[in-house]
């Protein structure tokens, strides 16, 4: 299903398999936010179909049209071009961020829901993403930008799960 699920199906991911999932999504976003910005704004062309930032597993972004997906995945929001030249900068990209963050929460607990994580899991995985500032955080400057996390190693693990 997901590049990070390497054909998984999700009923069987677990919490640090999610976990990571949104790490590489979320580095992916906050590079095209923020190191990426001038290539995504030039991308972001008012004059293109409907486009959505897509935050890959792999901390890469895309930005394409919505590709045909199973109905029940949630979604990034569409048509983000079209907003780029007709609010100012720093409101489009407040925007963005904040419907980026939106995205990656209800696509991890989508998943997580999926996999049958019970109450006491799904609570542990909304404190190990909060555990984090959240992309509009970053975009806006409110907070510094984190050290690179690692996304792929299990130092991601809480200690205190069993």
């Amino acid at each position: 299903m997901d590049r990070k699920g390497k054909g998984q199906p999700i009923t069987s991911w677990t919490i640090h398999m999610i976990f990571r999932d949104f790490l590489g999504k979320r580095a992916g976003l906050i590079k095209a936010l923020t190191t990426d910005y001038e290539k995504f704004r030039q991308q972001c062309d008012p004059q293109k179909p409907y486009m959505c930032l897509y935050g890959c597993p792999d901390e890469t972004w895309e930005l394409k049209e919505p590709p045909d997906v199973p109905h029940e995945l949630p979604e990034p929001n569409i048509g983000i071009n079209f907003a780029r030249d007709g609010m100012p900068e720093k409101e489009w990209l407040a925007h963005i961020a904040i419907h980026s963050d939106a995205w990656l929460y209800s696509y991890a607990f989508y998943i997580a829901i999926r996999a049958g994580l019970d109450a006491e899991t799904r609570q542990q995985l909304f404190n190990m993403i909060n555990s984090s500032p959240t992309i509009y955080e970053i975009v806006s400057e409110t907070v510094k930008m984190p050290a690179k996390e690692d996304t792929s190693s299990e130092s991601n693990k809480d200690k205190s799960s069993s």
